[in-house]
């Protein structure tokens, strides 16, 4: 297994990035949508790092280009390893098209992660990270669920440095937090 990354999701205003970028509790950071809906030109220099994942959201009824050219402007503006989206036909185009780009599905409902695991279960050549929302991993069967079919999971939204630390200890590959003191902690 890769080793432990922790991610800090960004999500607050632009001006406090450069007391983000170089602390030593932080591995990775995490743009969300609601930062990059309107374009990535708003972004300032230092955020435009290898090390950056941008959430990409497009309407649900939005064309297939809309998508492919979110993705290719964010990938020629920050440089980074992954793209996240909500939908698995959003993974599989993006993966399709930038395949020396990592991409990432995000969970975020029983329903989502039930209908994951199927897809796991029959389509057993496919494997996305799965960027899962915390309060969905109750347990360590389910991470394990996930891992046996070799797919890294990143628990999102940890608010609590205990649950953080036993998310790790079930194997999870990425804690994500907005929390500093959380990623501290671990």
């Amino acid at each position: 297994m890769n080793k432990f990354v922790r991610t800090y999701a960004f999500d607050a205003p632009l001006q406090r990035a450069e007391n983000i970028l170089n602390h030593p509790g932080i591995d990775k950071m995490l743009l969300r949508s609601n930062l990059t809906r309107g374009g990535f030109k708003i972004f300032p220099e230092e955020i435009r790092i290898p090390t950056t994942s941008v959430e990409i959201e497009v309407g649900k009824f939005s064309t297939k280009k809309i998508l492919l050219s979110k993705v290719a402007d964010a990938i020629e503006y920050f440089d980074m390893p992954d793209v996240v989206v909500k939908r698995l036909p959003e993974a599989i185009l993006t993966s399709a098209n930038f395949p020396s780009h990592r991409s990432v599905l995000k969970i975020g409902s029983q329903q989502s992660l039930k209908d994951f695991e199927r897809w796991l279960h029959d389509s057993p050549n496919l494997r996305f990270p799965a960027l899962i929302n915390c309060n969905l991993l109750t347990s360590r069967s389910i991470v394990d669920s996930l891992v046996t079919y070799s797919v890294p999971v990143f628990a999102d939204q940890v608010q609590e440095i205990e649950h953080a630390l036993e998310l790790k200890s079930w194997g999870v590959s990425e804690i994500v937090s907005s929390h500093i003191t959380v990623l501290n902690a671990i």
